[in-house]
C-alpha cells in the first residue's frame, strides 16, 4: 500500500477499490470530505479519485475556520450530504470532455460516509501565479487554451440549466498528460432544467446524459443565498443593499481606505442566474492573463473577516477593473482598456466582466477556437 493507512474516516479498500494515498491539493476541502487516491483492482489498477463525504457536519469552529480561509461565504456552510447529492445529481446527467467523470457512488452506512469514485485528473489543479510577485506564469496562448476548455464545459453544463457557482482556477484541473481542463466541484450548484437550452456545440452531449436531477435538490431559496469564493462572486452575487453598514468598530476605517464610487450597488438585488458563471469565469480569464485578481482588498490593516468581506464585495459592486500594459508570462501589450487598438482578449473580459448581468455576454456567444 502507497502512503500507509487512511485515516479513520475512509477503509482501505471500498468494493473494488484500494487505497492508495491522500490527494495532496492547493485549495483547502471543505472539513467534511476526505479526498484520497484509491486503484481499481478490477481495471488495471487505474487509479481514481475517492470522495468520502460525512453524512454529519464538523463543529461550528471548523466551519468558521474554513470560512475565513476562503471567503466561502454563507449564512450556514452546505452540510456534506445536500452537497454530495447536489454533486451527484448533476453529474449522473453529465457527460461532456470538459466535466469530471463520476464513475461510482457507493453508500456506507456503518462509516456514516458516502463515497464518490471520480476520475482522477492527475495533471493537477490550474496553477496560475507567482504568489511572491503577484505576476502570470502562464503564456497569453497556453491562457487561451485553459479558458477554451472551461468554456466549452460551462456552455454544456449551461446548456442542461446547471450554474455551477464557483468557476475559478482551483476548479479546473488538467488531465495527467495536460491536455485537456475539466471542471471539478458540484456541491453548491444549481439546476433549472426550464432554462435548459444551449449552442449546436454542447447540444451533440445532450444525449449522453442518462438521468435528470431531482428537482427538489435546487431551490429558489437556496440559489439566492451568497454561496462561492469572494473573489470570484459577480456583484449580484456580493451585492448588499447600498445603505448596508457594519454595526462595528472596523467601520471606523473604512472612510480612508475606499475609493469613489465608479458604479452604484443597485436598490434591488439583481435576479442570480447563469451570468454569475460568466463574471466568474472573467475573473479566471483575468487571473490566468495578469496574475493577479481583478477585484483587490483594499489594505488599511485591519484583517477583521466581517470588514475584509465588506471592502471586497464594495469593491466588486462599486469598482471598474483595470487593464495592465502586458499580459501573459510572455509579457504581450495589450493596447488598454480604452485603446481602440485593444487585443481581442481584452474586448472579450470587457463583455464578461460588467456589473449588469442582463448586458453580460452569455456563455454560448463567447467565441472560442476549435469548438
Amino acid at each position: 500500500m502507497e502512503g500507509g493507512r487512511p485515516n479513520q474516516y475512509l477503509s482501505e479498500r471500498i468494493n473494488q477499490y484500494a487505497y492508495l494515498r491522500p490527494l495532496t491539493r492547493n485549495s483547502a476541502h471543505s472539513p467534511h470530505v476526505d479526498v484520497s487516491i484509491y486503484r481499481d483492482t478490477t481495471a488495471n489498477n487505474k487509479e481514481v479519485l475517492v470522495k468520502a463525504v460525512r453524512r454529519k457536519t464538523a463543529g461550528h469552529e471548523d466551519k468558521y475556520r474554513q470560512l475565513r480561509r476562503n471567503f466561502q461565504t454563507g449564512n450556514n456552510l452546505m452540510n456534506g450530504e445536500l452537497s454530495i447529492r447536489k454533486e451527484v445529481a448533476v453529474l449522473t446527467s453529465s457527460r461532456h470532455p470538459n466535466i469530471i467523470r463520476l464513475w461510482e457512488v457507493v453508500d456506507d452506512p456503518s462509516h456514516d460516509r458516502v463515497f464518490l469514485v471520480l476520475e482522477y485528473l492527475a495533471g493537477g489543479e490550474i496553477q496560475w501565479r507567482n504568489e511572491n510577485e503577484n505576476s502570470p506564469i502562464l503564456t497569453v496562448e497556453q491562457s487561451k487554451r485553459i479558458f477554451r476548455d472551461a468554456t466549452l464545459g460551462l456552455q454544456y453544463l449551461h446548456y442542461l440549466g446547471i450554474i455551477h457557482r464557483d468557476i475559478k482556477p482551483a476548479n479546473l484541473v488538467w488531465s495527467l498528460d495536460q491536455s485537456t481542463v475539466k471542471i471539478i466541484d458540484y456541491g453548491i450548484s444549481h439546476r433549472n432544467e426550464e432554462s435548459s437550452k444551449g449552442p449546436a456545440s454542447a447540444s451533440r452531449y445532450r444525449e449522453k446524459a442518462i438521468s435528470k436531477p431531482n428537482p427538489t435538490l435546487f431551490t429558489n431559496e437556496e440559489l439566492t443565498k451568497q454561496r462561492g469564493t469572494g473573489y470570484f462572486m459577480a456583484p449580484e452575487v456580493a451585492w448588499t443593499p447600498p445603505d448596508t453598514t457594519l454595526s462595528s468598530p472596523s467601520i471606523d476605517t473604512l472612510s480612508s481606505t475606499m475609493h469613489a464610487d465608479a458604479f452604484q450597488i443597485p436598490v434591488k438585488r439583481p435576479a442570480i442566474t447563469k451570468a454569475i458563471d460568466v463574471w466568474s469565469l472573467g475573473v479566471t480569464l483575468y487571473c490566468l492573463l495578469f496574475g493577479k485578481f481583478p477585484f483587490q482588498i483594499p489594505s488599511d490593516g485591519n484583517d477583521n473577516y466581517y470588514h475584509t468581506k465588506y471592502m471586497l464585495f464594495r469593491e466588486i459592486c462599486t469598482q471598474d477593473w483595470t487593464v495592465p500594459d502586458t499580459m501573459g508570462s510572455d509579457s504581450l501589450p495589450t493596447g488598454g482598456r480604452a485603446a481602440t487598438n485593444y487585443d481581442e482578449v481584452i474586448g472579450l473580459l470587457d463583455s464578461m466582466l460588467r456589473k449588469d448581468p442582463n448586458s453580460r455576454i452569455a456563455i454560448d456567444c463567447v467565441k472560442v477556437g476549435g469548438s
